[in-house]
């Protein structure tokens, strides 16, 4: 996700005050500036050097679609300042763009402030703040009403804060054999086509990016190639050598793929199993190109558990119960077209080639504690604060339990070929 925040000029400062003019933006969010004229002042109080708020401008794609900002900072008593963010461009909504620019612009905050906690507030309607905040790793403090209307005050202290070289990939290594139980396969057509694509030998030279606990792994271990895993969770890493360590064309590598060192124009396949949206795309694209041969093969590929078909009531059920305590304004597709596009784009955008989508389906079922635990092994469900995943478990338990404790899942796997 390319989101990158700049700072606020005054050309900024009246294209958010003429965009912030919305009926639905003004409903959601209260605006309490009166004037373009307030907007500037207030914009150029806060470049002196005592101000007490601190802002950027959130750029998607090189396009500007918004403002974060701090106000009320108080380095002195309180040790706190309050967060507002407002994305004007509604088509951005649901994308997940703000929870990520928020995670960037409080990593700054608490780096340039003295302060422990940040605050924010909220319309009790406004869903999509909320499910921003409580993605963001806020934590809902108080309801109250004012002026006749419902709001919410949110908190996120410091002590709460990962640290951001580790973030979320790194929940991943906490329970690896939970993990290894319980994160799906992949079906063997899907590996029968990167392997004829690719046409893996004993000679091929092969990365796999975000190994994992190998879920992905043995078939081309089976081709007899030289592979090569990147991981950067030591458990995992650990986990994976062992599980391998028969296959003495196997090499495991504990760090990021950002900082893996390897020849240039040596690799005929690089690959990766929901793993690579980990990696900056600006960082992750540019590299492969370098590793891999003429002619050399990108495969990527994600799987998708789908659990929200209309026609079957415990889906509905678990979807609302998803809704209640992880809003998220996005809709859930199990068809994605969209979202097959956008990535096919992308690769080729960096300088592949020949770039080709293919779709592959499977379904699973669990039972409720099955379903809990499989749960566990996703980074956004291990990282909710403990009181809310507690809740949300208990509920989605017991809506399994009365359907005869059995949950289907919908898998899509989505695969990218490229060349170089």
């Amino acid at each position: 996700m390319n989101i990158l925040l700049k700072s606020r000029t005054r050309e900024h400062v009246e294209t958010y005050w003429n965009k912030t003019q919305d009926k639905e933006l003004q409903r959601l969010f209260p605006f309490y500036t009166k004037s373009l004229e307030d907007a500037l002042r207030l914009f150029e109080e806060s470049l002196k050097e005592e101000a007490t708020s601190y802002g950027k401008i959130i750029c998607y794609d090189g396009r500007y679609i918004g403002d974060i900002w701090c106000y009320g900072i108080d380095e002195a008593d309180e040790k706190m300042a309050m967060l507002s963010i407002v994305i004007f461009e509604k088509k951005m909504w649901g994308k997940g763009i703000g929870a990520e620019a928020a995670k960037i612009f409080i990593g700054e905050v608490f780096n340039k402030y003295s302060i422990d906690k940040i605050g924010a507030f909220t319309y009790s309607f406004n869903h999509g703040s909320i499910g921003l905040l409580e993605k963001t790793g806020f934590v809902k403090i108080d309801s109250f009403v004012e002026d006749g209307i419902e709001s919410k005050y949110y908190e996120f202290n410091s002590i709460w804060k990962l640290n951001p070289e580790r973030d979320k990939r790194l929940t991943f290594n906490e329970n690896v054999k939970n993990y290894d139980k319980w994160r799906p396969t992949y079906c063997k057509e899907l590996f029968e086509e990167i392997i004829n694509y690719s046409n893996l030998n004993q000679n091929s030279k092969v990365i796999e990016v975000g190994i994992g606990t190998g879920q992905a792994t043995g078939p081309f271990l089976k081709a007899g190639c030289e592979l090569m895993a990147v991981e950067l969770g030591e458990s995992l890493a650990e986990y994976s050598k062992d599980k391998f360590k028969d296959y003495k064309n196997f090499s495991v590598y504990n760090t990021s793929f950002e900082n893996f060192k390897c020849e240039d124009n040596s690799i005929d396949l690089l690959y990766s199993a929901t793993a690579f949206h980990w990696i900056p795309e600006e960082v992750g694209y540019p590299k492969i190109l370098k590793l891999l041969k003429e002619n050399g093969i990108l495969a990527l590929f994600w799987n998708k558990p789908f659990v929200a078909r209309e026609n079957d009531q415990l889906h509905q059920r678990i979807q609302s119960i998803y809704q209640k305590y992880r809003y998220s304004g996005e809709k859930m597709i199990e068809n994605d077209v969209e979202r097959y596009r956008s990535i096919s784009k992308k690769i080729q955008s960096y300088g592949f080639r020949d770039v080709e989508v293919k779709l592959y389906h499977q379904t699973r079922e669990f039972s409720s504690s099955d379903y809990i635990s499989l749960l566990n092994t996703y980074s956004d469900h291990r990282t909710m604060p403990e009181h809310i995943k507690k809740l949300f478990e208990s509920e989605i338990e017991n809506a399994i339990l009365e359907y005869d404790d059995v949950i289907k899942i919908y898998d899509t796997i989505d695969l990218y070929l490229a060349r170089k």
